[in-house]
């Protein structure tokens, strides 16, 4: 804004930007992927329609991709990401997460290998 400006034209413009902050806000709360409904304050994930049982870390996973559609991440940077700088482990834990979300989030039921 330039001076002079009225204090009108000032409440207006911060009005604006709140109203957008605001909506910005209930946006991240749910994230939506091709056929995948991930609400962080519900803690819900679905498929289709159906509700997927996912363990908190593969929920935090999840939620971590969708935020970041198209991005790469490193298994470094998603362990930190999920576990924080405290945590000490092998950057393969990432792998296994990944191969066990994944077959929850598939349309097909899983089949059992006997």
């Amino acid at each position: 804004m330039t001076k002079p400006f009225s204090m009108r034209e000032l409440t207006a413009r911060v009005r604006a930007v709140m109203r957008r902050m605001e909506k910005a806000v209930v946006d991240q709360d749910i994230l939506r992927q091709a056929d995948i409904m991930l609400d962080r304050s519900g803690r819900v994930v679905k498929v289709a329609g159906r509700q997927v049982d996912l363990t908190p870390s593969e929920f935090e996973l999840l939620a971590i991709l969708m935020a970041a559609p198209g991005r790469a991440f490193s298994r470094l940077e998603l362990l930190d990401r999920l576990q924080g700088t405290a945590f000490e482990g092998y950057e393969r834990t990432i792998d296994v997460h990944i191969r066990t979300c994944a077959p929850k989030l598939s349309r097909m039921p899983p089949t059992r290998v006997m």
